[in-house]
């Protein structure tokens, strides 16, 4: 089973996944959203969220479910995402210039963001790649507050990309057909 979290300002959006036989599907067991109550002054931006989480945990039992896998969303109003284009370059140096390239377009220092990278293509024409960079203390405050609520997260997203990856990987041979 996986549990994917989606983040956001009101709500947080959750489905619960299980895997059809020994495919690579999977099948909606359940799905819905918890409201986030308002953020009262004086108190952190993390407070309603962790709150909200807390209850969904323990409303669908999560910690009695047998959980193989913890996937969330973070908000992409939070990510800085840029698209890059190299020239043909060699696979073991594509990491190297993907860093350098981001340096240049991430308004903060590498090391204060956790940079992820997702390559779109890679051909004889060239490498086209997104790199998307969030603050590490945003991160850090969203794997806290998913510990805190007893669970421990494995795979981190930006909201935006979830679909895209969800269709991509999933529906790919699919639209193949």
């Amino acid at each position: 089973r996986i549990l994917a979290l989606d983040f956001g300002t009101h709500a947080i959006k959750y489905a619960l996944l299980t895997a059809v036989g020994k495919t690579q599907e999977y099948r909606i067991e359940l799905a819905g959203q918890k409201a986030v109550p308002p953020q009262e002054v004086g108190s952190s931006e993390t407070e309603g969220p962790t709150i909200a989480l807390k209850a969904l945990v323990e409303e669908l039992e999560l910690a009695k479910k047998k959980l193989t896998q913890i996937v969330f969303a973070i908000p992409s109003s939070l990510a800085i995402v840029r698209f890059v284009n190299l020239p043909p370059t060699p696979k073991e140096r594509v990491a190297a210039i993907i860093r350098s390239e981001a340096e240049q377009h991430i308004p903060f220092s590498l090391d204060d963001v956790a940079l992820g990278t997702q390559i779109l293509k890679a051909d004889d024409k060239g490498v086209e790649a997104i790199v998307t960079a969030v603050k590490q203390e945003k991160v850090d405050e969203f794997v806290h507050m998913i510990t805190v609520a007893g669970l421990s997260p494995e795979i981190i997203d930006v909201s935006s990309f979830s679909l895209f990856n969800q269709l991509r990987f999933t529906e790919t041979e699919k639209l193949k057909a």
